[in-house]
């Protein structure tokens, strides 16, 4: 039985309609799953975190004490 003419990879995908610095067009694939029509290096991620439809991921907070540490010399890199 034959499915649905859905292909996997970037065909049948929404592109990017943002314009990259040098005048191309983006064309990575939009973040439809939000309702936008660019990427996530477009704003993409910002809007949708601002509509609150994603949470930010805060990982900065992880890393932030860590790289304090070793820039202060209290962890032993080895």
């Amino acid at each position: 039985m034959m499915k649905a003419a859905f292909k996997k990879g970037w065909t049948n995908r929404k592109r990017c309609v943002a314009t990259k610095r040098n005048g191309q067009p983006c064309r990575r694939l939009a973040m439809t799953k939000y309702g936008l029509k660019v990427c996530g290096a477009h704003g993409g991620y910002a809007a949708a975190v601002r509509m609150g439809l994603r949470n930010p991921s805060r990982k900065y907070l992880l890393y932030g004490a860590y790289y304090r540490a070793l820039r202060q010399g209290k962890v032993d890199r080895r």
